[in-house]
């Protein structure tokens, strides 16, 4: 048994750090653009090949006894030590990779209620707005119909019994304005086979941005006045604006288009090699009729 010890002491684990040790080194060369190894990986594989080397019996006949032993133990700490810092280089990355992504997701959705504002704006203006301070002003104005309808002369089978009120079942839609001068109930109106139509308007913050209509769609909540803005850096996106250039022989009456993209500035880490590396989060084109984001949707 001691022999066997003594035979593990001598080849095996010399062995073993030395095929460590190049197996690392190897792997730190093979290693190149993004995918390149931090340095401590090439240190530690190197102390981890002398480790192996002074630990064989071949040097123990040029060195004192039992320093070469010491010298690959101290050379083995160093080898982990570095191994550690390896391990914690990595670890840290992919800290990084996923607070990444989940800062990715949260500026996507930012784009995403960013484009659902422009195309609401022009919904009702016509056109994009390359002022996000109108934008925003927009989003408060009152120009959501909300239609509202009690009652239906359509079916009302009373309007049939009468050709002559057939003919006249339209002077019995009145609108809630009308029913309030007439001194009647809603309640009372519908008996007597009114229909009360009516249309009221709320804003589009209302309508897509509230606390309420953003449980309903399982988002989180967001204010309004801070749309332009990148959740992380608060730095204002880029909105770039063009306006189309029609031909000479347009038709008189034919506006031109416009053409908006909104970019994220600050990639998310904000330091300049990650600006490097990662493409740059934006929808919208100054080229083509499209908000298309350039991210998977």
């Amino acid at each position: 048994m001691r022999q066997i010890l003594r035979t593990v002491e001598q080849y095996v684990v010399p062995a073993l750090l030395a095929a460590t040790g190049i197996g690392a080194i190897v792997f730190y060369n093979s290693g190149s653009g993004l995918e390149t190894q931090p340095t401590e990986m090439l240190i530690g594989g190197v102390c981890l090949f002398l480790a192996g080397i002074l630990m064989t019996p071949f040097f123990n006949k040029f060195l004192k006894k039992g320093l070469s032993l010491i010298l690959g133990l101290l050379l083995s700490v160093g080898a982990l030590a570095l191994g550690y810092k390896v391990y914690d280089v990595i670890a840290s990355e992919n800290n990084h990779r996923v607070s990444k992504e989940m800062a990715d997701t949260e500026t996507v959705q930012r784009l995403k209620d960013l484009r659902l504002a422009q195309e609401q704006y022009k919904l009702y203006n016509g056109t994009y707005t390359n002022d996000f301070d109108q934008l925003i002003k927009f989003l408060d104005e009152l120009v959501v119909p909300v239609p509202y309808r009690n009652g239906n002369v359509m079916e009302d089978k009373y309007f049939a019994t009468d050709p002559a009120l057939m003919k006249r079942r339209d002077d019995f839609i009145i609108t809630r304005d009308s029913l309030k001068s007439s001194g009647k109930s809603e309640a009372q109106a519908i008996k007597e086979h009114y229909e009360v139509r009516d249309t009221s308007y709320i804003s589009v913050n209302e309508k897509f941005f509230s606390a309420k209509a953003r449980a309903r769609k399982k988002l989180a909540p967001v204010n309004i006045n801070e749309l332009p803005f990148n959740p992380h850096s608060e730095e204002r996106f880029v909105l770039d604006y063009r306006i189309q250039t029609l031909a000479d022989d347009a038709a008189e009456d034919r506006k031109p288009d416009v053409y908006i993209k909104i970019t994220d500035p600050t990639p998310y880490p904000v330091d300049q090699g990650d600006r490097v590396k990662k493409d740059t989060l934006s929808f919208g084109s100054l080229n083509a009729l499209n908000l298309d984001g350039n991210w998977r949707e």
